[in-house]
């Protein structure tokens, strides 16, 4: 048994100020944790700002290897096309081109080519283009079968089936040395 000597008022009195003392404490106690935690936050968040700029760092320079990658890629495919229109060829391309040009006349229209490499290093130079009249067509072919670069010119029967206004397409296989 508890035998308490002091009036309840006094009771009343000691026990709210123990209670105040004890919420004093806590609060204490909970604002140390605070600042504590405020204090080793600062370090992370610092830390953590600095990665963040060395990774936006590190995508910025992937993005320009990227970049570099994608012109090194272009640079060499230009390259070799460039080599293939210079190997094993007796003359250029352009000259053969501008050759070309010069003996479709003023009833031929030249419209494209395109110019390949099978995989026997046959070269192909292939022709497409309208011309006015069927004659103007046989003359083209013919002239081209006369150039010395000129190995075999193949233009289909189905090109003539039209008398005017003719939409054509020739293959021209060139010689190699």
């Amino acid at each position: 048994m508890n035998i308490n000597l002091l009036p309840k008022k006094e009771q009343k009195k000691i026990r709210a100020e123990y209670i105040i003392r004890r919420r004093i404490i806590l609060a204490e106690i909970v604002m140390s944790i605070i600042v504590t935690s405020i204090v080793m936050i600062i370090p992370l968040h610092l830390l953590n700002s600095q990665l963040q700029k060395e990774v936006v760092l590190h995508n910025e320079q992937d993005t320009e290897n990227v970049k570099n990658n994608e012109i090194k890629d272009a640079v060499s495919a230009l390259n070799t096309k460039i080599d293939t229109l210079q190997q094993d060829a007796p003359q250029s391309m352009y000259d053969v081109i501008s050759d070309i040009a010069e003996l479709s006349g003023p009833n031929i229209h030249i419209r494209g080519f395109n110019f390949s490499i099978q995989d026997n290093f046959e070269q192909r130079l292939l022709l497409s283009g309208n011309a006015d009249d069927r004659d103007s067509l046989l003359t083209f072919k013919q002239n081209l079968e006369t150039e010395t670069y000129v190995s075999s010119v193949d233009l289909p029967v189905s090109n003539f089936a039209q008398n005017t206004d003719i939409s054509f397409s020739i293959t021209i296989i060139l010689r190699t040395q």
